[in-house]
């Protein structure tokens, strides 16, 4: 097993989206909570991706995922009121395909980090709701599973994702991509 340590403030600085903005004081706006409640999922779901890589390494992770992941987002996103859902252009789970705006806006935060530009969210109005999108950025840890073949992923790992995920894309990534996007849409039922 690969194992990744804990980043450091300035990879945060230079990595994490969150950081693009200040903390805010006093009401609450959407993109705040939006923003809020992406941070609350991907934490969530790191802590837990942690531990199975520490129990078992990618043979751990994997199904991890596939069982795990999305329950844990649903149960976020219902905590929250909230639609919280990962979208790629490079799925694993064909359930996290983006349409063709996720895409663009991929392609966009993708641009936007090779230019060494500061990454604010994406924010789009969709049949009347307004959604909220925020970068998926790889690191080293998601390189063990997400990163090249024979690289940083190793064969043991190619042989699980095959038997877990038979249709999956969501390979070749190097540090510093987008691995796709928090597509968030707080008080759905309220718009």
């Amino acid at each position: 097993m690969v194992s990744a340590a804990p980043p450091g403030d300035a990879w945060k600085q230079r990595r994490n989206w969150s950081s693009a903005w200040p903390e805010k004081r006093g009401s609450v706006s959407d993109l705040d909570k939006a923003r809020d409640f992406a941070m609350a999922t991907q934490a969530q779901l790191g802590k837990n991706l942690m531990a199975a890589l520490q129990r078992g390494g990618t043979t751990e992770a994997i199904p991890f995922c596939n069982i795990k992941a999305l329950p844990i987002t649903d149960s976020i996103a219902e905590a929250s009121n909230a639609r919280i859902q990962r979208v790629t252009n490079k799925p694993r789970n064909p359930a996290n395909k983006a349409s063709e705006s996720e895409i663009a806006i991929i392609q966009n935060f993708q641009s936007r980090i090779e230019n060494g530009d500061t990454l604010e969210p994406a924010i789009e109005t969709l049949d009347g709701r307004t959604v909220y999108y925020f970068p998926i950025i790889t690191n080293p840890m998601c390189l063990q599973c997400h990163g090249k073949p024979g690289k940083e992923v190793q064969e043991v790992t190619l042989e699980n994702l095959k038997k877990y995920y038979p249709a999956d894309q969501a390979l070749g990534y190097g540090l510093d991509e987008i691995r796709g996007l928090w597509k968030v849409i707080p008080n759905p039922i309220q718009q």
